[in-house]
């Protein structure tokens, strides 16, 4: 398994993020090579915002994933934990983290494959067929703009084809001070896109 260290402790909003993908389903594969692509509803988190940009994310819209290490023998298996913070602040799960591995990757950005069940310390690992892509903030994963338009820049080829050769991309490391304030620059994100506030904030 490649090192993947740099990919804990690591933020991704709504445009570097994937919805949860499946084969068939936003994804083919074929031996150890994946491709993403657009499915019905697209492919970047934000897609499936129910709010959007212009107004700010809904309630219950995913703003943003953070990574954790789980610690123990999870680096060598190539397992991270992540939680997922909503327009509202919320964090998901409060406690923890969902588990997910390490399938593929490309100079960009990594797929992972959710860990039905995991728990810190765990060896044997139960993969449940969902997928996640997280890309550097270079990429943008989104479909569609904020009027439903598509997406000007668009993730490349190469930038959605995974697989198991090659250097693991390089997630810039964030300062301790930065992962310590990291939930509360995401609320504050996700407040800063409500038109309204932005309008306020203007006059200043």
């Amino acid at each position: 398994m490649a090192d993947i260290s740099t990919l804990y402790n690591q933020t991704f909003n709504e445009l570097d993020s994937s919805l949860l993908l499946g084969l068939g389903n936003g994804l083919t594969q074929t031996g150890s090579t994946y491709v993403a692509s657009p499915n019905g509803i697209g492919l970047a988190t934000y897609d499936n915002w129910n709010g959007t940009l212009n107004s700010g994310p809904a309630p219950g819209d995913i703003v943003a994933y953070n990574t954790i290490n789980p610690g123990g023998n999870a680096p060598g298996l190539g397992v991270i934990q992540y939680t997922f913070t909503q327009g509202d602040g919320s964090v998901n799960p409060a406690t923890g983290g969902i588990g997910a591995e390490v399938v593929a990757w490309n100079s960009t950005g990594v797929l992972l494959e959710q860990l039905a069940g995991y728990a810190p310390g765990q060896t044997a690992l139960s993969p449940d067929g969902q997928f996640l892509i997280f890309e550097a903030p270079s990429v943008n994963l989104a479909t569609f703009d904020a009027n439903g338009n598509p997406m000007a820049e668009q993730a490349t080829t190469a930038e959605l084809t995974f697989g198991t050769t090659g250097a693991f991309p390089s997630f810039a490391v964030p300062e301790p001070s930065t992962i310590m304030i990291m939930p509360l620059m995401v609320v504050l994100l996700a407040i800063s896109r409500i038109r309204s506030v932005r309008s306020f904030l203007t006059r200043f």
